[in-house]
Parts: structure tokens; C-alpha cells; sequence
């Protein structure tokens, strides 16, 4: 039993070894470039989609160390508005070993220009395993040694938020949502429990350039903690020059200071190393720890193209903002320009009444022999059974506007559009007034009302009406539109 004891207590002092440094959600140097690892809301965040490949190898001075093995893709959906991730990592550190695979999916909510409040949940396979053939023990009946430890599997959740205010990154994540116990062995005489705890981290990171846009410098802050353990501080900054490389420098609490350096092989290929120098009390005993980085990009990243395509979808925005503006402004001049028609012609309307009667208020009543001259026959009459014509041709009764179907396919000639629905019924009326043939139709697509004379099947027929205006008939302006 004294073995069995200490196989437990080796295995919890292991484990809260493991935890103090946040060895539970594997430990990287290089996650600048992977920070979608720690937090799935900030998934797609690259202009181009990524596969990283990661070798980690934590205090060589330290037999069974942790080591860690990563491959990491990262992209976006082609508006941007969603990012994904899968990543799938083997972490071995003396006795433990892990495996997992993750899936991770973000939402981008947009507001203003620059501003974004990204969502993300991942989710993954985790499985848990003891090496057994790793612990010596003098007695092969232990039953916590020889019995029945296979590894353990379960069902992990990640969640995170990230705020992007112009040049500020905020994200905050919860690792291992579900802290789900693993129970390797439960005997009368012997347990092996693992607890995945639950973790928090939280990130800030603010971007300035640095002569003009040839380079970029990052200064940044991350927080990783987990239940009852104390929280690690990493503090520094990352310079990326997108035509070489980067370089970069952190300190992290009570752990190690790291170098980052990396070369951009081509405009696709980056490679990256970073070197961890310990710092602890245990410093000369564990040595320090060294981790690679390789990262091919689907895609240039230099500044051209990603200027290009910030161009592109910022001109797809205002395309779309332009076309809505544009109609939107086109169809307010139309109904303008129909109000101020109307209200010139009601000027003058009253303007000739009053004309007219100064005129006969000051003519002398006086009788006449004189009859009223009738017009000869057939003057100024229109020809055909409507009463009205265009080029000399006669337009057919089932071209009138009271008897199409409001809205049908054809070519209308249009006098007045409105967006107001009283508008469109008062101009109908005063044409109704004057001896026209008037309706009017909403258009659904603009919710715009368009009062009507006449309906043909095409559009050179109403062209022509709408030029003589019904052979000088009608003194205004016609328009013709088209439903199709």
C-alpha cells in the first residue's frame, strides 16, 4: 500500500507541477502568430487562411520534460464574417500523455469601419493516457501500476470573446469549460484520478506602425490562469517586418524570458524559433526549453495584397451602399421634381384665372349679334374611338389605363412617380380632371406609385407616345417604365 500511495501523491505532485506553469492546455512561445490555440473567437483573423506546424520541448535539463507536437489551421469565410479553426496537439510530459483535436467556429458582429466583436466556441476530443512501462516498482501485483490504466476520453469545450476597436485587440477564453474528471482506475485498493481543470485567459494586444507600413509593432499582455492555481503573466512585444521576418521579446512570471526570432522564407513560408530562458528557482536543473514554427499561408501576405484585398471588399461595400444611395436619391429628385411640376402648374393656373377675370370686369357688357364660332367638324377631335392618338394613329382601348392590369408586364407611360401614397391619388385625379385616362400601380421592388396614361406591349410605341406627347395633347413630362 506504501507504493500505491506514492505512485497517487507522485501523480498529484506531477500534476500540480504541471498545473502551476498552465501545462494543462499545452504551453507555447510562438502563439502571436496561433492565437486562435487559446481563444477560437479569434479564429480567422489572418488576411489569408494558415497551417502551422508546431515542435515544442519544455526544460531540457529535466528527464521527462514536457513535449509538445501541434498542427494548427486557421481561415475565414469570403465576407469575413466567420472564421474557423481545427487544431490537434500530443503532449507528453513524464508519465501523462495527451491527445486532442479541436474544432473551433467564430461569428464577427461589425460595427463602424474598424470595430468588431468576435464569438467563438470550440469544441474537441480529448483523451488522457498514463504510460505505465515508464514507473519502476519492486511489486508487480501493485494493482495501480499493473492493473487496468488505458488511457481515458472525454468531451472538452472552449469558449471565447475578442473586442477589435480600431488598433486595440481585447479577447478574453475558458479553456476546458467542462473541468471534466478522468478516472483511470477505481479499485477497493487502488485510484488513478486526473482532473482536467477548467482555465481563463485573457489577452490584450495593440498594433503601431512603424515607418509608415513597412513594419508593424505589436506590444501585448496575456493572463492565463486555472482553478486554484496562480495566474502567469506574459509581458512583451513582437516585431513583424512583412518583407523579412519577426522579432520578438516576453517575460513571463516566475517562469522564463523568451527571444522570438522568425524568417519569411517567401511571401507564403515563415519560419519561426523562440527560446525560453528559465528564471525560476529550479532554473539550473531544468534548463531552458526551445520551440519551432512553421507556417505556410495559402496566399501572398505582403502589404500589396493585403492592400488589394482590403481595397476589394471595402469597394463591395460601398458598391452596394452606393447602389441603395443612388436609387434611394434618384427616386426622391423623380417625386421632387413631380411636386415642384405641379406646384409651377398651380401657379399658373391661378395666375391665368386672375388674368382672366380683371379681363372681364373690364369689358363693356354690351350685346352682340355675333354668334359663338363652332369649331369646324372634326377639329382637334382625336381620331379613333378612345379620343386619343399618337403619330396620327389611333390608341386602342386595350392600351388605356383602365384597362390594363395595375402592375401586368409591359411598357407604361408614365406621368407623375411618388413615394406618397396621396401624391400618386391627387395627381390621378387632377388628370382624371382633365380628361385623362389616369391609374396608378405600387412597384413592390421600390415601394415606389407610378400613375400611369397608357400600357403597351413595346417599347417603341410608348417611346413615341411619350415624345409627342400624345400628338402635343398632353404639355408635361411623360416617363415610360418597364416591368418585366
Amino acid at each position: 500500500m506504501n507504493t500505491i500511495k506514492k505512485i497517487r501523491l507522485s501523480l498529484v505532485a506531477f500534476s500540480l507541477t504541471i498545473s502551476a506553469f498552465s501545462q494543462q492546455v499545452p504551453l507555447y512561445s510562438n502563439y502571436f502568430f496561433t492565437p486562435y490555440i487559446y481563444n477560437p473567437a479569434m479564429s480567422g483573423l489572418s488576411a489569408t487562411p494558415e497551417l502551422s506546424a508546431i515542435f515544442r520541448r519544455q526544460w531540457t535539463g529535466f528527464d521527462g520534460a514536457p513535449q509538445t507536437a501541434a498542427l494548427a489551421f486557421n481561415g475565414a469565410s469570403l465576407s469575413n464574417k466567420v472564421g474557423y479553426s481545427v487544431y490537434a496537439y500530443n503532449d507528453q510530459a513524464s508519465l501523462l500523455e495527451r491527445n486532442a483535436i479541436y474544432g473551433a467556429y467564430a461569428y464577427k458582429v461589425q460595427f463602424g469601419d474598424k470595430n468588431f466583436i468576435d464569438f467563438g466556441i470550440g469544441a474537441g476530443y480529448l483523451n488522457q493516457s498514463i504510460n505505465v512501462t515508464l514507473i519502476r516498482n519492486s511489486d508487480r501485483f501493485d494493482p495501480a501500476v499493473f492493473g487496468q490504466v488505458n488511457g481515458r476520453s472525454i468531451f472538452d469545450v472552449n469558449i471565447g470573446v475578442n473586442a477589435r476597436i480600431n488598433n486595440l485587440m481585447v479577447g478574453a477564453a475558458v479553456p476546458q469549460l467542462f473541468s471534466s474528471p478522468i478516472k483511470f482506475l477505481d479499485q477497493p485498493t487502488a485510484q488513478v484520478l486526473f482532473s482536467a481543470y477548467r482555465h481563463y485567459n485573457l489577452m490584450a494586444q495593440y498594433d503601431l506602425n512603424v515607418q509608415g507600413d513597412r513594419a508593424l509593432l505589436s506590444p501585448l499582455v496575456m493572463i492565463r490562469g486555472a482553478e486554484g492555481v496562480p495566474a502567469m503573466v506574459d509581458a512583451g512585444a513582437i516585431l513583424r517586418v512583412p518583407k523579412y521576418g519577426h522579432l520578438g521579446f516576453m517575460y513571463r512570471t516566475d517562469y522564463a524570458v523568451t527571444l522570438n526570432i522568425g524568417v519569411n522564407l517567401t511571401d507564403q513560408l515563415m519560419i519561426g524559433y523562440a527560446h525560453d530562458f528559465s528564471i525560476s528557482e529550479y532554473s539550473r536543473a531544468m534548463g531552458n526549453s526551445n520551440e519551432i514554427i512553421l507556417m505556410w499561408r495559402f496566399g501572398s501576405s505582403s502589404k500589396m495584397d493585403r492592400l488589394e484585398t482590403e481595397i476589394k471588399k471595402l469597394k463591395q461595400q460601398q458598391s452596394k451602399k452606393d447602389d441603395n444611395t443612388e436609387k434611394m436619391i434618384k427616386d426622391r429628385l423623380e417625386e421632387l421634381r413631380e411636386e415642384i411640376r405641379r406646384e409651377y402648374q398651380r401657379q399658373a393656373e391661378q395666375q391665368t384665372n386672375q388674368q382672366t377675370d380683371g379681363q372681364r370686369a373690364t369689358q363693356p357688357t354690351t350685346q352682340s349679334n355675333t354668334k359663338p364660332q363652332q369649331p369646324a367638324q372634326g377639329s382637334n377631335q382625336p381620331q379613333g374611338g378612345t379620343g386619343f392618338t399618337s403619330g396620327g394613329q389611333s390608341i386602342q382601348q386595350s392600351e388605356m389605363a383602365s384597362n390594363v392590369v395595375p402592375g401586368s408586364r409591359g411598357f407604361y407611360v408614365v406621368a407623375g412617380v411618388f413615394s406618397n401614397l396621396g401624391n400618386a391619388e391627387r395627381l390621378t385625379a387632377e388628370l382624371k380632371n382633365k380628361g385623362f385616362d389616369a391609374r396608378y400601380f405600387q412597384d413592390k421592388n421600390n415601394n415606389m406609385y407610378y400613375v400611369y396614361l397608357f400600357k403597351f406591349d413595346t417599347y417603341a410605341k410608348a417611346n413615341q407616345v411619350r415624345q409627342n406627347k400624345i400628338d402635343g395633347r398632353y404639355m408635361d413630362e411623360l416617363w415610360i417604365k418597364i416591368v418585366e
